[in-house]
């Protein structure tokens, strides 16, 4: 969907433009005419004293909290069912067993059967070869 079609009802924006307390009153105008308003991009800008690409720069930022706010709205809902253990206070205990010729099947297995965290052989290689887990 393109930027420039994408309409919010006055009650979404409203309940947005609460949490933005940073936002001057001015760009929170802008962001309304624009998303709420539907006006034309060049007639915002000339209204608002500011130039086209200001406000398309406003409409971006707002557009950002939005779906920021909507993935934070749904995490805080929805757990994930997979999620990843944190694997950083057993870092040692990992690259010990891993320099000793163990597997990641059989380091997730130590890790389980010490009540220390749930993973996947997946989460271990990754963590060794320095990707996140």
């Amino acid at each position: 969907m393109a930027v420039s079609k994408v309409r919010l009802s006055q009650q979404n924006f409203e309940r947005m433009a609460s949490t933005l307390r940073r936002w001057s009153a001015k760009s929170l105008g802008v962001a309304r005419s624009l998303l709420v308003e539907g006006l034309p991009l060049g007639e915002v800008a000339k209204a608002h004293a500011i130039s086209p690409q200001q406000a398309i720069i406003i409409r971006k930022r707002f557009l950002e909290k939005v779906e920021q706010d909507r993935i934070d709205a749904f995490m805080s809902r929805e757990k994930p069912e997979n999620a990843i253990a944190d694997l950083s206070p057993y870092i040692r205990e990992i690259k010990m067993l891993s320099g000793k010729g163990y597997t990641s099947e059989q380091i997730a297995l130590y890790l389980k059967e010490n009540s220390l965290a749930t993973t996947s052989p997946q989460d271990i290689d990754n963590l060794l070869k320095g990707q996140p887990s």
